[in-house]
């Protein structure tokens, strides 16, 4: 009906809107023209076939066409013209437009003044996004693509960055990883229930698990799809539709590659919201057959089986729903990324250079400086931006400035990659003051205990990084700012950032905290009063020995980095003997990262610690955590022999001979265990007959 034309045009501003938002909304545009299809027309092949055409139609004019080819055509306007040409073709243009739309509703032409109409409400829609282009040229300190004029715009709204790829070439495997693990494993989480076993990215590895939800979600899904296709096929086509098109649709476009660098369930909300319509369309048809039972019984039965039926249907459901996942979504307390953003940029030293590694690291970072006003004095550079010319220049001209000795013409010009065939040596120059500076720092902490050489550079090989014959543009860049830098600015890398970004500067990097210092002298490790410092009075750690606040596996990975630096700084202390030191960094961690609320993955990290303990002259703390790591891993050796040696040198016989029967119950044929185990038993026998025969004759001494 015309009334109802207000709707379709309140769509198209909405899908305009949107486009502004995210892309997702245009996968829900198939099933609005199915919705109206039915709507309009009986299922005929014939009309079918004219709906596909037109919907393909209208669907490729909003995609790519208002989305993509629109602005190319712009850009490709403006660079073969004039401003003025450009700004005389675009008020033509609209004029036409507008002409077009008065002279449909004028001679009442009802399908060409809504589509003319609809398309002016999707361009309107979409213009929101000239607020991006307004901000960008006020120059923020936020500024990714740098969208300020009409080619970044471009490729802003193109998502240049993320390059293309093909649907058909598949990345990974189709069944296996990219619908099994990236699709049924989320589709599972939210409906089926959620596993427990980690791999080796710790990552939940489980495909399909009951654990929590019991399936009783999706069996009521299931059983609201089927009485929605029984009642009413159409409708329920349609939600089939938005469900496939939000779900495996996007798993075949998006193509993603073994592994993902994060996980990535939130893609498929939308599939997840149209499954939950048919949860609901579910609990409605079992509450109708019910009500038909139910019908039959006496009026006292009635009560008490409908009340069951409710708390059942509309209580216990959510409400298990709810209680099972609100710990996991509960971010109350969980302090971990504004912590570990702060001790980051309070490890470096004032108007320092820092380079991370990408998005997790850097972000975050931002935030503490441009809303937090943390440290603005810190140049965050990000490693992963920074093989882009529009950040390079952002770097070279924005404060505080990156010293870069790129032209702004070979920045515009810079991409790729670099060719480098072999590992070069590369020597950067160390001027006498910089040496001097570093001298009079360490001494001032008591840290200089010898002579260096200054040799007046610093050499580093760099191999290279790309299939062995190239470069990066990040790599090259870190190498000219330093170069440029000429040690006026102190520069540091984040604790996150892997080996293979730090170009072979590995033995010139001092760990000061969560950052590596650049130093000119070699091999200088850590900074020990520094690290300890920042470990003890500067770094925050807030709840993360608090058993009620939840961390995830991620998380808890990536807090070995904490621990990285009491270690560090732990053994540098056991080195020089200090050992009342060594065991308060030792408590200091256990008692802000408990090993009960966080455990270490690596047992060998567990065997260091415990040995750390023992030099100490705590043994009790060393045989806890030997026979902590044989609990979680049975087969581990190394670990059955240092405890095997520890309760040897402690006479402790009769509890060597029950850990060799313990392994020798898990490995029956290890013909050395056996003989072991014999030796031991002869020990322990003549232990206990030396301690008898010690003992005196009570009866004889009465007498």
């Amino acid at each position: 009906a015309p009334s109802s034309d207000r709707y379709i045009l309140l769509i198209a501003y909405c899908v305009g809107l949107a486009i502004g938002v995210h892309l997702l909304n245009i996968l829900a545009l198939p099933t609005i023209f199915l919705i109206f299809y039915f709507r309009k027309h009986k299922l005929e092949f014939s009309s079918f076939i004219v709906f596909i055409f037109i919907s393909l139609l209208i669907f490729w004019a909003i995609y790519p066409g208002i989305v993509k080819w629109l602005p190319n055509m712009s850009l490709a306007i403006k660079n073969a013209t004039s401003p003025q040409f450009t700004a005389i073709l675009v008020i033509i243009l609209g004029s036409l437009l507008f002409y077009s739309l008065y002279k449909a509703i004028k001679n009442k032409n009802r399908i060409a003044a809504l589509a003319l109409m609809s398309f002016l409400l999707i361009i309107v829609g979409a213009s929101t996004y000239t607020g991006v282009y307004i901000r960008s040229n006020l120059n923020p300190p936020i500024d990714e693509n740098d969208p300020e004029n009409m080619e970044n715009m471009v490729n802003y709204l193109n998502r240049t960055q993320y390059g293309d790829w093909s649907i058909i070439e598949r990345r990974a495997p189709l069944w296996e990883y990219q619908i099994k693990k990236m699709y049924i494993r989320y589709f599972g989480w939210q409906f089926i229930g959620k596993g427990t076993t980690l791999d080796a990215n710790l990552r939940i590895a489980e495909t399909i698990s009951f654990n929590g939800l019991l399936g009783l979600p999706f069996l009521v899904g299931i059983i609201g799809m089927f009485h929605h296709f029984e009642k009413d096929w159409k409708h329920a086509l349609s939600i089939m539709l938005l469900f496939i098109m939000t779900g495996i649709a996007i798993v075949i476009y998006l193509n993603q590659d073994d592994p993902q660098p994060r996980e990535r369930d939130y893609v498929y909300v939308a599939s997840f919201f149209a499954f939950a319509l048919w949860i609901g369309i579910g609990v409605s048809a079992i509450a109708g057959r019910l009500k038909d039972l139910i019908y039959k019984f006496k009026p006292g039965q009635k009560i008490i089986a409908l009340a069951t039926c409710f708390i059942i249907l509309f209580v216990a459901l959510p409400v298990n729903l709810f209680s099972f996942n609100y710990h996991s979504h509960d971010r109350t307390g969980n302090y971990v990324a504004y912590d570990y953003s702060y001790n980051i940029l309070q490890s470096c030293e004032k108007d320092a250079i820092l380079f991370t590694n990408g998005d997790n690291d850097t972000f975050p970072l931002w935030f503490l400086q441009y809303v937090e006003n943390i440290r603005p004095d810190v140049r965050v550079v990000n490693l992963s931006l920074l093989n882009t010319p529009w950040y390079i220049m952002q770097l070279k001209h924005q404060q505080p400035r990156v010293p870069i000795s790129l032209t702004d013409a070979q920045i515009k010009n810079i991409g790729g990659l670099i060719p480098w065939a072999e590992k070069k040596t590369i020597e950067i120059p160390v001027p006498d003051s910089a040496y001097e500076r570093e001298m009079q720092d360490m001494k001032s902490r008591g840290e200089w205990d010898k002579e260096r050489s200054r040799p007046g550079f610093i050499s580093i090989v760099v191999a290279p990084t790309v299939v062995g014959r190239a470069i990066r543009v990040q790599d090259y860049m870190v190498l000219n700012i330093i170069y440029t830098n000429k040690w006026r600015k102190p520069i540091y890398f984040a604790l996150t950032v892997s080996d293979d970004n730090k170009v072979g500067l590995h033995r010139y990097l001092r760990m000061d905290g969560m950052a590596f210092k650049l130093c000119p002298y070699p091999d200088l490790q850590i900074s020990p009063t520094r690290l300890h410092k920042n470990l003890f009075q500067v770094f925050l750690f807030r709840n993360l020995n608090n058993p009620q606040v939840y961390l995830d596996n991620k998380t808890k990975g990536l807090l070995i980095n904490y621990r990285s630096e009491f270690l560090r700084l732990a053994n540098y202390y056991l080195q020089r003997g200090e050992r009342e030191k060594m065991l308060q960094v030792l408590d200091r961690m256990e008692q802000l990262i408990p090993e009960s609320l966080i455990p270490i993955g690596d047992s060998r990290i567990v065997l260091s610690i415990g040995r750390m303990y023992e030099a100490a002259g705590r043994s009790q703390e060393y045989e806890r955590r030997l026979r902590a790591v044989i609990e979680r891993d049975p087969n581990m050796m190394q670990a059955y022999a240092l405890l095997l040696e520890f309760l040897r040198q402690h006479h402790r016989y009769q509890d060597a001979v029950e850990l060799m029967k313990q392994w020798l119950r898990l490995n029956p044929g290890d013909r050395n265990a056996q003989n072991i185990l014999a030796e031991l038993q002869k020990q322990l026998a003549a232990t206990q007959k030396s301690t008898t025969g010690s003992q005196p004759n009570t009866k004889k001494n009465i007498k």
